[in-house]
């Protein structure tokens, strides 16, 4: 089981960053703190919002790959 964040959590986090998450965002980490889907082909990966880090990056190819 992964339970959400509590609303205190995640405005530690904006403001230890100087970030505040979108609402759809904040939203999820609210009730899922993070995800880890795998499968054969892949991964999907959504940290756990005391790992996220407000500088990541995210890199769509021409091709659609993600970096």
């Amino acid at each position: 089981s992964n339970p959400g964040c509590d609303a205190a959590t995640i405005e530690a986090w904006e403001t230890k960053t100087g970030v505040t998450l979108p609402a759809d965002l904040a939203s999820f980490y609210s009730e899922l703190n993070g995800v880890d889907l795998k499968w054969d082909v892949g991964r999907f990966t959504l940290t756990r919002i005391e790992d996220l880090k407000s500088d990541c990056h995210i890199e769509v190819t021409p091709a659609g790959k993600v970096r």
